[in-house]
């Protein structure tokens, strides 16, 4: 049972939700205006991303079909915000790449990374911690900076 749910939680439900995110948002991108940049577009929908595709395709309003990097970039510039985010994910991890963290903190890092498989970009950057974390990884978690 455990197995069964991990499995098909981690590797099948995001999945599904990115086709589903693909298909409801093909022709209608959201251009961030259900984010903090709202003031720049207008929302098209009644409720939230999450709510309006459990909807759609669970015919459950109440439930929350989050999803995560790449859904979120497509619900919001389509292809190009694929590959937009894509590229700032990978230069954020270059980046803490580049800091030689002690070992030690790997697990924090692995944590996040999945993180991004289930929260939208900017929700896991601002309120989910991810930015304080790189600001502490870049001040205070080096290990160049403890060997000095």
């Amino acid at each position: 049972m455990f197995k069964s749910m991990f499995v098909r939680r981690v590797f099948f439900v995001p999945s599904l939700l990115n086709e589903y995110y693909f298909d409801f948002f093909k022709n209608s991108h959201t251009y961030l205006s259900q984010s903090i940049f709202s003031g720049l577009f207008d929302y098209k929908f009644d409720v939230n991303p999450p709510h309006l595709i459990a909807d759609v395709y669970f015919h459950k309003p109440k439930m929350s079909a989050n999803n995560g990097l790449i859904s979120d970039s497509f619900m919001n510039f389509g292809y190009w915000g694929v590959v937009l985010y894509s590229f700032i994910f990978s230069i954020i991890f270059a980046f803490m790449n580049s800091l030689k963290l002690n070992p030690k903190y790997f697990g924090l890092f692995i944590f996040y990374m999945f993180t991004f498989i289930s929260s939208a970009f900017l929700t896991v950057i601002l309120t989910h911690g991810f930015f304080i974390v790189i600001l502490s990884a870049f001040i205070i978690l080096p290990e160049k900076k403890r060997d000095e």
